[in-house]
């Protein structure tokens, strides 16, 4: 997999009135704009993105899962839908090509 380029884990919001996500130590990650329009909104973007970095590493374990348990007996993980969709998010996520 790629090497991590992100801020490191644990990422958190820092108040649930300003939904700022902040890395480790407080460092600040990302700013959600809040929108009396769309209450709720924002703060569900912010525990979504304060998540990310953990969701990235699951999502590679389990792909790391699927391609030694296909090699293992003898399947082609390509033909399963998931495994696509895990590697475009992937893919996404570290700027780097399926």
């Amino acid at each position: 997999m790629s090497k991590i380029k992100h801020t490191t884990a644990p990422w958190h919001v820092g108040s649930p009135d300003k939904f700022i996500v902040r890395g480790p130590n407080g460092y600040p990650v990302c700013d959600v704009t809040f929108s009396d329009d769309f209450p709720g909104i924002s703060e569900a973007n912010s525990r979504l993105i304060s998540a990310a970095p953990e969701l990235l590493e699951a999502l590679q374990g389990m792909v790391d899962i699927w391609i030694t348990t296909c090699t293992t007996n003898g399947w082609d993980p390509a033909h399963l839908s998931q495994y696509q969709s895990a590697l475009s998010a992937i893919a996404k996520v570290t700027g780097s090509q399926i």
